[in-house]
């Protein structure tokens, strides 16, 4: 006779917390469909599991993802879908390239000013298969869906949008999107 697992393993908060750590957080996880970032400034936020993503494509066709968390006071820098030529918190004001790099820091004085190029925002990595587009923020997790992977260090070129059964990956030192569905 089979054993079935007890009710608490649904719903014991150490239960989740080992899944979370052992099986989602080194997986990738469906954060959209490719379709939301077709053109250049176009933005997807998502989660992997609990972390705030955003994955934008940028002004070279790069699809780049990143967490979604400014790097001043932590508050989350994309709210929404959209489409803007650069990331702006609405904290501080803090504002960031497509490519994640921090392009100002107002209000905040030269020993920030020159701290520019080590305060972008954290890059995570993202990967389209078919139609859709799946981030991972773990460095060193599994392949993407699809199996390609990508030289570690650099980024791929993803396929033109709306291309089907094409699987392009981007590095962990460049961007990705939404973990899953609000």
């Amino acid at each position: 006779m089979h054993s079935v697992l007890s009710w608490d393993w649904y719903t014991d908060p150490r239960v989740l917390e080992v899944e979370e750590r052992r099986l989602f957080r080194p997986s990738w996880q469906y954060v959209g469909p490719l379709e939301c970032v077709r053109r250049a400034g176009d933005q997807m936020v998502g989660r992997l599991v609990r972390v705030p993503v955003v994955v934008v494509r940028d002004g070279d066709g790069e699809l780049r993802g990143f967490l979604n968390v400014c790097r001043h006071r932590g508050s989350v820098v994309v709210a929404a879908d959209g489409n803007a030529p650069r990331l702006r918190c609405p904290y501080h004001a803090w504002t960031y390239d497509l490519d994640g790099t921090l392009r100002s820091a107002p209000q905040c004085g030269p020993e920030v000013s020159a701290e520019l190029a080590d305060l972008g925002l954290l890059p995570v990595r993202v990967a389209t298969f078919g139609p859709f587009v799946f981030a991972s923020a773990a460095a060193d997790g599994p392949p993407p869906p699809g199996g390609r992977t990508c030289p570690s260090g650099r980024s791929i070129r993803t396929a033109p949008a709306g291309r089907r059964g094409s699987s392009t990956t981007t590095s962990a030192r460049t961007p990705a999107r939404r973990g899953s569905r609000r």
